[in-house]
């Protein structure tokens, strides 16, 4: 039978200037944790333990101070009437240790919000470049300081997006933005940057109707007004 041993570099009880190699826990092999009573940490009370190589080589290994290491040690005899009773139960310094959670639960965790960012990534790259191939499929002109009736690009704007099954209103937004030239984008950047409508396809709608509607400014005024009406 082997167990993992957790080890960590800490101050030393006896002087804080000294540091020393603490057990914090121990795992078994099906990934139980078992914690080491914080009073007991200490590789001092550990004298079985700290007679083994793998012992002197993570002293040897540990380097600054909380500095950790897990290593896997096959029991011997005397390791294991140390750490496991006569039924195998985890125990040490005269007391069954308590279990705390499954081994790389946190590590776990980490891994999986990573891999969930990296999905979510790799989602919004594929949804672009499939919206993007819409665009081309779409019977819509860009919209643009030419636009005359913006009403009728949006009700024009819509049935395609019905047409292409698109009902989402982020997805609506986003391919909002890919049909806005010019004047258009300048406000879309400056809607998303006052973090406005947020994901309100409704909202976006009715303030590009009430931006555009009866407004004939050149392209150049269009664009100084968004960028820069903020100061």
């Amino acid at each position: 039978m082997k167990l993992k041993f957790e080890f960590r570099s800490v101050a030393s009880p006896k002087d804080s200037k000294t540091t020393v190699v603490a057990i914090t826990s121990l795992i078994t092999e099906q990934g139980e944790r078992y914690a080491i009573p914080d009073e007991l940490i200490y590789a001092d009370f550990h004298e079985e333990l700290r007679n083994t190589d793998a012992f002197k080589k993570v002293r040897n290994s540990l380097g600054k101070r909380q500095d950790e290491m897990k290593i896997w040690i096959t029991l011997s005899k005397e390791l294991q009437k140390t750490y496991l009773d006569e039924e195998g139960s985890i125990q040490f310094g005269g007391k069954y240790l308590k279990q705390t959670c499954q081994e790389d639960t946190k590590e776990h965790s980490n891994l999986t919000k990573i891999l969930e960012k990296l999905v979510e990534k790799s989602d919004k790259k594929e949804e672009e470049k499939n919206l993007k191939h819409i665009v081309d499929k779409f019977i819509l002109e860009k919209f643009n300081y030419k636009t005359s009736n913006v009403r009728q690009w949006l009700d024009t704007f819509e049935k395609e997006c019905g047409r292409f099954k698109i009902e989402r209103d982020e997805t609506k937004i986003e391919l909002l933005r890919l049909f806005l030239d010019g004047v258009g984008q300048d406000w879309y950047i400056s809607t998303v940057i006052k973090e406005e409508h947020e994901n309100n396809w409704q909202r976006w709608k009715q303030v590009l109707i009430e931006t555009f509607s009866n407004k004939r400014w050149s392209n150049r005024t269009y664009a100084h007004y968004f960028r820069y009406k903020e100061g």
